[in-house]
């Protein structure tokens, strides 16, 4: 018991021992002392210039400012990435000097003295306000609206070469180069111009594409156009602005786009398809009861809606078959509404059911008080070879002898 005591109190103190130098050995991080060194853009070392020298994405950061020599030291962990930020009111630099697993040694920074340009934009009548001026370059791009005066300044950045750079919509964009060594003044001169804008309008129901004539193609603020027989219409528009066309024709839903017009002719097709609906015909709207008229179902582009719903007055008979066909055979007497119906749309057609007895005959009834012609009376002459009836009985005895004989010879004929 006594020999297990001790080894406890043993095996405590050396784990108390122990355990901060591991401890402190697995946490612990090398450091190294980095030399910083401002140049200006001549490379000569600058002192008493503002820097903050952060490293490992902000693991670690500290604000430090050149010694007369343009020198200053700081400690970093061994191997990081350190970024040298240059925070002077009198130097500075577009971007942070980065440098990869620093190992002790000389980092080098180049500061710069400020550079600004003050820039007037003005048109044929005069200032133009809102033009967007844009300086870019030496690892920067700085953008800025012209005031009421059409001036905008862009600075202080590093000195050096610089793109420059005005737009306004309605206007042809103007670039141009700019050293700034200072403070430098620009006037910029905009000139106005105009492109062709042509709107092609189609139905992409179809493969390819079909022409969609009489659309209205609205350019806002622009014109409302007629698209002709090709499906097309054009007009001219500002340079270097953005429109809304919308394309829009009975029966076909609207679609609208925005089109940016650059600095030459833009072209542009809106595709909208027919609005969904559906139909229904029946072959006969006057049935016989019992007998059956054929309902066909299609949709906005005249194809069979299959396994759409048919009611008569409300009640549900039956769904259309693949070809969109229901064949309804009629019960009732009188008016009937059929009605059609798929994905919330819709279409009804009136059936009228009626007896087969009770169809309209027209019917001609003859006229019971017309006058009847009565013949008159033939005189007969009675005098001796005259048209007496001694006579007249001899010539009908002869015709009777003929048409008997003609009788007969026709019989022999057969």
């Amino acid at each position: 018991m006594h020999r297990s005591l001790v080894r406890a109190v043993v095996l405590v103190v050396l784990v108390g021992v122990v355990t901060p130098a591991a401890v402190g050995g697995a946490t612990a991080q090398e450091q190294t002392t980095v030399t910083v060194t401002v140049v200006d853009q001549a490379g000569d070392r600058v002192g008493d210039v503002d820097l903050t020298v952060v490293w490992n994405d902000g693991e670690g950061s500290e604000n430090v400012t050149t010694r007369a020599n343009g020198q200053v030291l700081v400690d970093v962990p061994e191997g990081a990435t350190v970024e040298v930020r240059v925070t002077d009111d009198e130097y500075l630099r577009n971007r942070p000097a980065v440098f990869f697993g620093a190992d002790g040694g000389e980092l080098e920074v180049e500061a710069s003295l400020p550079g600004t340009t003050r820039v007037t934009v003005t048109d044929s009548a005069g200032p133009v306000e809102g033009a967007t001026v844009r300086l870019s370059g030496q690892g920067v791009t700085r953008s800025v609206d012209t005031d009421a005066e059409g001036v905008a300044v862009l600075g202080p950045v590093e000195r050096g070469s610089y793109g420059l750079r005005v737009s306004e919509p309605g206007y042809l964009s103007n670039s141009t180069g700019v050293n700034l060594t200072g403070e430098v003044n620009r006037t910029v001169t905009l000139r106005e111009a105009d492109r062709q804008l042509t709107v092609r309008v189609v139905d992409d129901h179809f493969d390819p594409p079909r022409a969609l004539p009489d659309a209205t193609v609205d350019i806002e603020g622009v014109a409302a156009l007629t698209t002709g027989n090709n499906g097309q219409r054009g007009t001219t528009v500002a340079v270097n602005t953005d429109y809304e066309v919308t394309a829009t024709k009975d029966g076909y839903e609207s679609v609208t786009r925005t089109v940016s017009v650059g600095e030459s002719d833009e072209s542009v097709t809106l595709a909208v398809q027919r609005e969904e609906a559906v139909s229904v015909e029946a072959t006969s709207t006057r049935v016989v009861l019992g007998e059956v008229t054929r309902l066909t179902a299609t949709d906005e582009y005249g194809q069979p809606v299959a396994g759409a719903t048919v009611s008569v007055d409300g009640t549900e008979v039956g769904q259309t078959d693949d070809r969109g066909v229901y064949d309804l055979t009629v019960e009732s007497a009188g008016n009937q509404t059929v009605t059609v119906s798929t994905d919330g749309l819709s279409s009804s057609v009136t059936i009228e059911g009626f007896e087969p007895d009770g169809q309209d005959t027209p019917t001609t009834a003859a006229p019971t008080d017309a006058p009847t012609d009565t013949p008159e009376p033939t005189e007969i002459d009675t005098t001796p070879g005259g048209g007496g009836p001694g006579f007249g009985a001899a010539v009908g005895l002869t015709a009777l002898a003929v048409l008997v004989g003609l009788a007969l010879a026709r019989a022999r004929d057969a």
